[in-house]
């Protein structure tokens, strides 16, 4: 049983990780119909196809938080602050300091090259550090910020939930949840690093916990399966809200806009993204999916910076002369597959430095953690 739920969640960890690639290479498309910055003019062709890669993906983040809660907060251990600090610094914070050097000078770069090429001006290079600054050194990498404010909270999430039972802890859960999304809506947040953002995703985080452990007694396919399909359904209904209000702000539709929200936290994205993730919580899966599974975290790391390039190679050389119905499925696949094949040679290398020159205790004595 415990290997079948297992692969129920890696599975869920694959899927998410190329959901997350869908939303960034269809955001591509989106921004491009509403600006001209990304291909030098307007995207129109075939947005609804654009809008459905996007919003029917937006599942992603919810769930990989859900899967993180799940299992952390199941291990006793992590109470002991020392205990996880240490072990989630060396699994997280590391590949998070090197990802952020990388994607920094990676922002200088493009940057220097712009003015070189006189596109751009001194401006770019404020702004990548800027970027750097708020916690977000590429678009993508606000995740691991906002994360580790979360990873902060866990031990004394385990030490609240032992101290007040799991029958009340159960209560608070779901209310917490309540509370974050409505706070999440409608707040804003300058840096990514702030706590109160953290403490808003915490609610994903906790509610993870207790779906995992609610459905280890209620295990059944069928029931696994309609709920995922009733959270794919809760983001058509999205997807076609969203187009909706895209393509026609003025006509009658500006009331939707609210409603029409696909932020993780927005109350329609947090019903659908918890219902799949229940969903996925009752299935029994046979296949181990493990391997594939524990490159999901590097998948994220390395696909932003693959997308960018796409991008660009994509505005240099096709402009807007394309099908987005095509190109969109194409760059998925493509991007997802280049990411595995470098997160695997990124490990190989990054193990053999390790294990070499100890690079992970050598930073954790920095800190003295």
């Amino acid at each position: 049983m415990k290997i079948q739920r297992e692969s129920n969640f890696d599975l869920l960890r694959i899927i998410s990780a190329i959901a997350v690639i869908s939303i960034h290479v269809s955001d591509t498309y989106i921004f491009a119909f509403e600006g001209k910055k990304i291909f030098g003019s307007y995207y129109t062709m075939h947005f609804w196809v654009s809008t459905a890669y996007n919003v029917l993906s937006k599942f992603a983040v919810p769930c990989f938080l859900m899967l993180s809660g799940a299992f952390i907060l199941a291990d006793k251990r992590n109470m002991d602050y020392k205990y996880f600090y240490k072990k989630s610094f060396k699994n997280i914070g590391v590949q998070t300091i090197i990802f952020s050097a990388l994607y920094f000078a990676y922002s200088i770069l493009r940057a220097i090259m712009a003015i070189v090429l006189k596109v751009g001006d001194v401006e770019d290079l404020w702004i990548a550090v800027k970027q750097l600054l708020i916690g977000k050194p590429f678009y993508h990498m606000w995740y691991l910020y906002m994360l580790i404010g979360i990873y902060l909270l866990a031990p004394f999430v385990i030490r609240f939930k032992d101290c007040i039972g799991e029958r009340n802890f159960s209560k608070v859960v779901w209310i917490f949840l309540l509370v974050s999304c409505i706070s999440g809506w409608t707040s804003t947040h300058g840096i990514n690093w702030d706590i109160g953002l953290s403490a808003c995703y915490l609610g994903y985080f906790m509610v993870g916990y207790e779906i995992r452990k609610k459905t280890s007694l209620h295990m059944c396919n069928i029931k696994g399966g309609v709920l995922i399909i009733l959270g794919f359904l809760t983001e058509v209904f999205l997807a076609i809200l969203s187009y909706r209000v895209a393509v026609d702000p003025d006509g009658g539709v500006a009331w939707l806009m609210n409603i029409a929200s696909v932020e993780p936290l927005s109350p329609l994205m947090v019903v659908a993204s918890v219902l799949i993730f229940a969903g996925f919580s009752m299935i029994n899966i046979r296949k181990d999916f493990g391997k594939l599974s524990s490159y999901t975290f590097l998948i994220y790391l390395v696909h932003a910076g693959i997308c960018d390039i796409f991008k660009r190679v994509t505005a240099a050389f096709w402009g807007v002369e394309h099908d987005n119905r095509i190109i969109i499925p194409v760059y998925i696949i493509s991007v997802f597959l280049l990411s595995y094949i470098l997160a695997v040679i990124y490990k190989r290398i990054w193990d053999k430095l390790d294990d070499k020159f100890s690079i992970s205790n050598k930073m954790l004595r920095l800190i003295h953690l």
